[in-house]
């Protein structure tokens, strides 16, 4: 028999005890518990990022929720390669993050110990992920919907900065020799990030500058390091890297 929904608020008692329970019993089970509907509980248990994973597993794609709890490398790279490259979209608890090139989406869907399919289209590789809890997480994070113009560069611990730098180079950055010659270059759309993130590079001792640019009537800035200071700041964001960009990383070996 069908258990019967109650329409009452959800409250915290009532999320504590799905987190509680949640690989113990079928969401009808649950449901029953908690005198609400099968597909109430499957909606809760999905905002709160609950996947089964025992003998009640239902879901297709899994997670890991502590990639997203706390910062760590690998966070901050997909942080950074999210502010470059992703959006997401709060009213539809979705991200999209589409790149060149396969092997960093992959990387990151490692990372997050996650079987989250990566798409082909065309030239481009594309990774959709909808769970409300990592939207929610991302957007503690600093990240928000339609951020091109009006981003902000977040709030990073110190030993994780370079690595969030090193995913936004790797989406918007561009490394390239020309006669012996090597130029170094952050592009956006936002002056605030990158003026925000030069005062980071001065704090590090790296030397840069920002122009502007106008491009089918619409303005963008460039930061570009340095000649003096390019090998420092190669130094400074592949120390200890785990997810890079490879070909970037081979111009700075040449």
């Amino acid at each position: 028999m069908p258990n019967i929904c109650i329409m009452k608020a959800w409250i915290e008692e009532d999320s504590e005890f799905l987190i509680k329970y949640f690989e113990d019993y079928t969401d009808e089970k649950l449901g029953i518990l908690m005198n609400r509907s099968t597909k109430m509980i499957n909606k809760k248990r999905y905002e709160l990022g609950l996947i089964k994973k025992g003998k009640f597993s239902r879901e297709k794609y899994n997670f890991d929720k502590s990639f997203f709890r706390v910062y760590s490398q690998n966070l901050a790279y997909f942080l950074g390669i999210m502010y470059a490259d992703g959006t997401i979209d709060v009213n539809r608890n979705q991200l999209d993050l589409t790149l060149k090139d396969k092997t960093i989406l992959d990387s990151i869907v490692q990372a997050m110990n996650s079987n989250f399919p990566v798409v082909r289209r065309g030239d481009l590789y594309n990774l959709k992920i909808c769970r409300k809890y990592i939207i929610e997480k991302l957007v503690s994070y600093g990240l928000t919907s339609n951020k091109t113009f009006t981003m902000s560069f977040p709030t990073v611990p110190k030993e994780y900065l370079f690595h969030f730098i090193r995913g936004y180079f790797d989406g918007d950055g561009h490394v390239r020799i020309n006669n012996k010659s090597i130029t170094v270059i952050f592009v956006s759309a936002s002056k605030e990030f990158l003026t925000s993130m030069q005062n980071y590079l001065i704090i590090n001792q790296i030397d840069s500058s920002i122009t502007s640019q106008t491009v089918n009537k619409k303005n963008s800035f460039r930061l570009r390091i340095k000649t003096r200071s390019i090998s420092e700041f190669r130094d400074l964001i592949y120390k200890d890297a785990i997810i890079y960009l490879q070909r970037k990383y081979e111009v700075f070996k040449r």
